[in-house]
């Protein structure tokens, strides 16, 4: 849930009236012994997968909405510190695409491969959820003030895209 007056996150078992209430179901989510987590959505091929660093420019915030809503307690799980953020992907069964935090203590996960840009350090993945906060911030502000033009961030992808025949972006409608 979302307080639109403050941009505050709540909650899901603690209802405001006017607050906006986001859904989403996490695929997986592993624990080790210290309480550490891991959450993996799980995808059938790579082609939609994406690095941490990528995600934010490229709209792929879903693992970063689960991992901050996991970490501030807005789930049923307790919170506690995620140290992965994975896409598990089915061909080729990989398990490297997403963000590990490297030089935690955890029974997890191995970063194998070192040249993927998977690793981040704690201040980064706190970075990375600042930047999340606030899209999500400004979305909220955006549904609570009535705004829900079409403004796409790429205009140049929307030749490709199969929605356009029914987008309302002003550019495809002229």
């Amino acid at each position: 849930m979302h307080r639109p007056s403050t941009g505050e996150l709540l909650p899901y078992d603690q209802p405001e009236e006017g607050a906006l209430t986001f859904t989403g179901r996490i695929d997986r989510v592993d624990a080790d012994r210290s309480g550490h987590l891991a959450i993996f959505d799980y995808k059938s091929s790579a082609s939609t997968a994406k690095q941490y660093g990528s995600w934010i420019k490229n709209n792929r915030i879903q693992l970063l909405l689960y991992a901050l809503a996991i970490e501030h307690g807005l789930t049923e799980l307790e919170p506690r510190p995620v140290l992965a953020a994975l896409y598990y992907v089915a061909r080729p069964l990989s398990r490297e695409t997403g963000f590990m935090v490297e030089d935690a203590e955890q029974g997890l996960f191995e970063i194998g491969d070192r040249r993927k840009k998977n690793r981040v350090t704690e201040v980064s993945k706190q970075e990375l959820f600042k930047e999340g906060e606030s899209l999500v911030r400004t979305a909220v502000e955006g549904m609570a003030s009535g705004r829900f033009s079409a403004s796409p961030r790429d205009p140049q992808k929307c030749t490709d895209c199969k929605w356009s025949p029914l987008c309302r972006t002003p550019h495809l409608n002229s």
